[in-house]
């Protein structure tokens, strides 16, 4: 609604100005005033850009999720990589905006987080851990050393540990030993087809291709992906 807003900024303007919203106005004077103020208020058009802005990330986010097909395995890393960018966007513009201060980044961050913490399951972190691609060295070092491999990332490994506990209660050695030969790229999972196609095959393909050697965590990971 406030993207709409934006887009007919000037027509708004141009319409309060008039002789006709002047006239019209006569009948619902606060309200209308009010609507007058707010469009010739540079400073509220401001707040309105700037709330565009941070709130961008989590919009694409909402928005790559609203798909027919399975998104479980992006959810860890979107949630990640949404946070970090709204705080990117706020710490960029925080400088020319005087309403915004170390209280409002922080209070913003913290409903952020929040609402992560409480949604975030151990399945979420099993999902990503299993995703091939961001294992893939080209993705990591892309990002400037901002995003780890899921085996080296303490919450979600700690994630995958409850995760397998609850599911293998009785081949957990076996399932823990599969999926720290995939992380590594080594044993079963060394094949340079299957080094290459982390980041460029779809990832239940990729486990349908090259997970044969671990019929657990094949299954587990085509089930999850």
């Amino acid at each position: 609604m406030l993207r709409c807003l934006v887009e007919v900024k000037h027509a708004l303007v141009s319409m309060v100005m008039s002789q006709l919203w002047i006239e019209w106005r006569q009948a619902d004077s606060e309200r209308g005033s009010m609507v007058r103020r707010l469009c010739l208020d540079e400073d509220w058009w401001s707040k309105v850009d700037f709330l565009l802005k941070f709130t961008t990330p989590a919009f694409e986010l909402l928005q790559s999720a609203n798909i027919d097909q399975p998104f479980l395995a992006e959810v860890y890393d979107g949630m990640d990589s949404m946070v970090k960018k709204t705080m990117e966007i706020i710490s960029q513009e925080s400088p020319q905006l005087l309403f915004v201060d170390a209280h409002f980044v922080g209070l913003v961050k913290k409903i952020i987080v929040d609402w992560w913490n409480n949604f975030n399951t151990p399945l979420h972190t099993l999902a990503h851990a299993l995703n091939p691609k961001f294992y893939d060295e080209g993705l990591t070092a892309q990002s400037n050393g901002k995003r780890k491999a899921p085996h080296k990332d303490r919450e979600v490994a700690n994630g995958v540990k409850k995760a397998l506990m609850r599911m293998f209660p009785f081949h957990l050695h076996r399932v823990k030993g599969g999926i720290a030969s995939f992380a590594a790229g080594i044993d079963d999972y060394a094949d340079i087809s299957a080094l290459e196609e982390r980041s460029t095959m779809n990832p239940v393909r990729w486990w349908i291709c090259h997970g044969g050697n671990g019929v657990h965590l094949q299954n587990l990971a085509i089930r999850i992906l």
